[in-house]
Protein backbone atom coordinates (compact mmCIF):
# COMPACT_ATOMS: atom_id res chain seq x y z
CA UNK A 1 0.00 0.00 0.00
CA UNK A 2 1.07 3.70 -0.70
CA UNK A 3 1.86 5.59 2.28
CA UNK A 4 0.02 8.42 2.96
CA UNK A 5 0.70 12.31 4.41
CA UNK A 6 -1.41 15.05 5.84
CA UNK A 7 -1.56 17.63 2.79
CA UNK A 8 -3.62 20.20 4.15
CA UNK A 9 -6.77 20.67 5.41
CA UNK A 10 -9.67 23.24 3.66
CA UNK A 11 -8.98 25.73 6.29
CA UNK A 12 -5.11 26.24 4.84
CA UNK A 13 -6.35 24.77 1.17
CA UNK A 14 -4.13 27.29 -1.85
CA UNK A 15 -7.39 27.44 -3.25
CA UNK A 16 -11.33 27.16 -2.92
CA UNK A 17 -12.10 25.62 -6.23
CA UNK A 18 -9.40 22.61 -5.31
CA UNK A 19 -11.84 22.29 -2.09
CA UNK A 20 -15.22 22.16 -3.90
CA UNK A 21 -13.81 20.49 -6.67
CA UNK A 22 -12.66 17.35 -4.53
CA UNK A 23 -16.08 17.20 -2.51
CA UNK A 24 -18.16 17.35 -5.55
CA UNK A 25 -16.66 14.13 -7.21
CA UNK A 26 -15.87 12.29 -3.50
CA UNK A 27 -17.13 8.88 -2.84
CA UNK A 28 -18.05 8.18 1.18
CA UNK A 29 -16.48 5.59 2.89
CA UNK A 30 -17.65 4.07 6.28
CA UNK A 31 -16.17 5.76 8.81
CA UNK A 32 -15.64 2.23 10.30
CA UNK A 33 -13.91 0.51 7.34
CA UNK A 34 -12.01 3.89 6.96
CA UNK A 35 -10.25 3.69 10.02
CA UNK A 36 -10.09 0.01 11.11
CA UNK A 37 -8.88 -0.95 7.74
CA UNK A 38 -7.94 2.09 5.11
CA UNK A 39 -6.32 5.08 6.81
CA UNK A 40 -4.48 1.62 9.31
CA UNK A 41 -2.91 0.45 5.37
CA UNK A 42 -1.76 3.87 4.66
CA UNK A 43 -0.22 4.03 7.47
CA UNK A 44 -2.64 7.45 8.92
CA UNK A 45 -4.79 5.66 11.09
CA UNK A 46 -2.83 7.10 14.27
CA UNK A 47 -1.94 10.29 12.94
CA UNK A 48 -5.99 11.16 12.31
CA UNK A 49 -6.75 9.77 15.64
CA UNK A 50 -4.71 11.95 17.11
CA UNK A 51 -4.57 15.22 15.32
CA UNK A 52 -8.35 15.03 15.24
CA UNK A 53 -8.26 14.46 19.20
CA UNK A 54 -9.50 10.92 19.68
CA UNK A 55 -6.65 9.85 21.60
CA UNK A 56 -7.35 12.47 23.99
CA UNK A 57 -10.93 11.41 24.11
CA UNK A 58 -10.13 7.78 24.20
CA UNK A 59 -8.39 8.57 27.84
CA UNK A 60 -11.24 9.88 29.87
CA UNK A 61 -14.01 7.35 28.43
CA UNK A 62 -13.88 3.51 27.94
CA UNK A 63 -13.77 3.46 24.58
CA UNK A 64 -10.88 3.31 22.58
CA UNK A 65 -10.01 6.10 20.33
CA UNK A 66 -10.75 4.14 16.91
CA UNK A 67 -14.13 3.19 18.60
CA UNK A 68 -14.82 6.94 18.98
CA UNK A 69 -13.78 7.69 15.90
CA UNK A 70 -16.44 5.12 13.96
CA UNK A 71 -19.09 5.68 16.40
CA UNK A 72 -19.35 9.73 16.04
CA UNK A 73 -21.54 10.77 13.66
CA UNK A 74 -20.02 14.28 13.00
CA UNK A 75 -17.64 13.27 10.80
CA UNK A 76 -17.34 11.79 7.63
CA UNK A 77 -14.98 9.75 5.73
CA UNK A 78 -14.35 10.18 1.27
CA UNK A 79 -12.24 9.10 -0.95
CA UNK A 80 -11.43 11.75 -3.60
CA UNK A 81 -8.96 13.74 -5.66
CA UNK A 82 -7.19 17.19 -4.91
CA UNK A 83 -5.60 19.16 -7.64
CA UNK A 84 -6.17 15.52 -9.37
CA UNK A 85 -4.11 14.16 -6.84
CA UNK A 86 -5.73 10.60 -5.08
CA UNK A 87 -6.45 11.59 -1.62
CA UNK A 88 -8.42 10.62 1.31
CA UNK A 89 -10.08 13.00 3.25
CA UNK A 90 -11.96 13.44 7.02
CA UNK A 91 -14.45 16.03 6.89
CA UNK A 92 -14.17 16.73 11.05
CA UNK A 93 -16.65 19.99 12.26
CA UNK A 94 -17.44 21.31 8.93
CA UNK A 95 -13.53 21.26 8.26
CA UNK A 96 -11.96 18.78 5.59
CA UNK A 97 -8.41 17.23 6.22
CA UNK A 98 -6.96 15.64 3.61
CA UNK A 99 -4.27 12.97 3.19
CA UNK A 100 -2.43 12.43 -0.56
CA UNK A 101 0.09 9.76 -1.10
CA UNK A 102 3.52 10.89 -0.18
CA UNK A 103 4.73 10.18 -3.30
CA UNK A 104 2.97 12.70 -4.64
CA UNK A 105 3.36 15.69 -2.32
CA UNK A 106 5.80 17.23 -5.00
CA UNK A 107 2.65 17.23 -7.38
CA UNK A 108 1.17 19.76 -5.40
CA UNK A 109 0.14 23.07 -6.50
CA UNK A 110 1.17 26.68 -5.43
CA UNK A 111 -1.91 29.50 -5.60
CA UNK A 112 -0.71 30.56 -9.15
CA UNK A 113 -0.98 27.24 -10.50
CA UNK A 114 -4.24 26.40 -8.92
CA UNK A 115 -5.80 29.27 -10.11
CA UNK A 116 -4.42 28.51 -13.79
CA UNK A 117 -6.04 24.62 -13.01
CA UNK A 118 -8.75 26.63 -12.02
CA UNK A 119 -9.18 28.46 -15.33
CA UNK A 120 -8.52 25.65 -17.39
CA UNK A 121 -11.30 23.82 -15.61
CA UNK A 122 -13.57 26.73 -15.91
CA UNK A 123 -12.68 26.35 -19.56
CA UNK A 124 -13.47 23.15 -20.12
CA UNK A 125 -16.90 22.60 -18.02
CA UNK A 126 -18.02 25.29 -20.64
CA UNK A 127 -16.55 23.53 -23.76
CA UNK A 128 -18.30 20.62 -22.62
CA UNK A 129 -21.76 22.04 -22.06
CA UNK A 130 -21.98 23.93 -25.00
CA UNK A 131 -20.92 19.92 -26.57
CA UNK A 132 -23.56 18.80 -24.31
CA UNK A 133 -26.28 21.41 -25.77
CA UNK A 134 -25.04 20.29 -29.29
CA UNK A 135 -24.93 16.63 -28.46
CA UNK A 136 -28.74 16.45 -27.09
CA UNK A 137 -29.87 18.50 -30.46
CA UNK A 138 -27.84 16.08 -32.42
CA UNK A 139 -29.66 12.90 -30.69
CA UNK A 140 -26.31 11.68 -29.98
CA UNK A 141 -25.69 9.89 -26.42
CA UNK A 142 -23.69 12.31 -24.16
CA UNK A 143 -21.35 8.89 -23.02
CA UNK A 144 -20.41 8.99 -26.55
CA UNK A 145 -19.38 12.69 -26.68
CA UNK A 146 -17.05 13.04 -23.33
CA UNK A 147 -15.25 10.27 -24.83
CA UNK A 148 -14.47 12.08 -27.81
CA UNK A 149 -14.14 15.24 -25.24
CA UNK A 150 -11.77 13.59 -22.80
CA UNK A 151 -9.52 12.51 -25.85
CA UNK A 152 -9.31 15.81 -27.78
CA UNK A 153 -8.56 17.95 -24.61
CA UNK A 154 -6.28 15.10 -23.46
CA UNK A 155 -3.02 17.32 -23.21
CA UNK A 156 -4.60 19.75 -21.06
CA UNK A 157 -6.52 17.59 -18.90
CA UNK A 158 -3.13 15.91 -18.14
CA UNK A 159 -1.05 18.90 -17.87
CA UNK A 160 -2.99 20.22 -15.28
CA UNK A 161 -4.25 17.29 -13.63
CA UNK A 162 -8.03 17.25 -14.02
CA UNK A 163 -9.94 14.34 -13.84
CA UNK A 164 -12.40 13.88 -16.29
CA UNK A 165 -14.75 13.41 -13.72
CA UNK A 166 -14.89 17.25 -12.62
CA UNK A 167 -15.33 18.36 -15.95
CA UNK A 168 -19.01 16.30 -16.16
CA UNK A 169 -19.28 17.07 -11.97
CA UNK A 170 -22.55 18.50 -12.32
CA UNK A 171 -24.05 15.69 -14.64
CA UNK A 172 -25.68 12.22 -14.14
CA UNK A 173 -23.92 10.12 -12.00
CA UNK A 174 -23.51 7.56 -15.35
CA UNK A 175 -21.50 10.34 -16.61
CA UNK A 176 -19.15 11.13 -13.55
CA UNK A 177 -18.33 7.24 -13.08
CA UNK A 178 -17.79 6.91 -17.36
CA UNK A 179 -15.66 10.06 -16.34
CA UNK A 180 -13.87 8.19 -14.01
CA UNK A 181 -12.92 5.12 -16.33
CA UNK A 182 -11.97 7.62 -18.70
CA UNK A 183 -9.50 8.86 -16.25
CA UNK A 184 -8.08 5.72 -15.55
CA UNK A 185 -7.53 5.32 -19.35
CA UNK A 186 -5.50 7.98 -19.96
CA UNK A 187 -4.04 7.47 -16.68
CA UNK A 188 -4.78 10.85 -14.91
CA UNK A 189 -5.50 8.97 -12.06
CA UNK A 190 -3.47 6.62 -10.20
CA UNK A 191 -4.92 3.65 -8.37
CA UNK A 192 -5.52 4.81 -4.83
CA UNK A 193 -4.55 1.08 -3.83
CA UNK A 194 -5.42 -2.60 -4.14
CA UNK A 195 -8.55 -3.65 -1.99
CA UNK A 196 -10.10 0.02 -2.43
CA UNK A 197 -13.22 -0.04 -4.84
CA UNK A 198 -15.08 2.47 -6.72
Amino acid sequence: MKKFIFATSCVNAVSGEDIREMVDICEDLSTENFIYRTARAHGIDEEILESLGYEEWAQDSNSGAKKLFSNDYGLSCHKSLYQGIPCFYVAHSRIEHIYIPESNQSKLLEKKESTIRSMELDTLREEWDNLAESLDLMDIPHAKGLAKFSKAHEKTLVDHQIPVQSVVSDCSEDLIKLGRRLDAKIRLRPEIGSGLSY
